[in-house]
């Protein structure tokens, strides 16, 4: 399974999981997050990948922060960091929960180790 994949079924799996509290894991980690010192790439999040739930709670997260407020967008706009960084605290926290599939598990595991 590649990344991007990967990525979109942790957050699917996070918004049925989660539901309602899923905004307020994110808000959780957002308000920990410190990002790197030095440039990082803009990307885009598109909720035809993440799934509407997923989305609609990191939009409501994120404010007006590169212009995610737009409530007809159907984009995010993410520095590559944080978005990574958001990943990894569903992908941990589904694991922990028990509710992570196998590459889930896996992947996560990999992160840990540097690998």
């Amino acid at each position: 399974m590649i990344k991007a994949e990967l990525e979109n079924e942790v957050w699917q799996l996070a918004a049925r999981s989660y539901r309602e509290q899923l905004v307020e894991i994110l808000a959780a980690a957002l308000a920990v997050y410190a990002r790197p010192p030095g440039h990082d790439d803009l990307t885009r999040m598109h909720m035809s990948g993440v799934g509407r739930e997923a989305f609609v709670a990191l939009r409501a997260c994120l404010g007006g922060e590169w212009r995610n407020s737009d409530p007809a967008a159907e984009i995010l706009w993410l520095r590559n960091h944080k978005r990574e960084y958001l990943r990894h605290v569903l992908l941990r926290r589904l694991v922990m929960d028990e509710l992570a599939s196998e590459q889930m598990r896996d992947s996560l595991f990999s992160i840990d180790v540097g690998a």
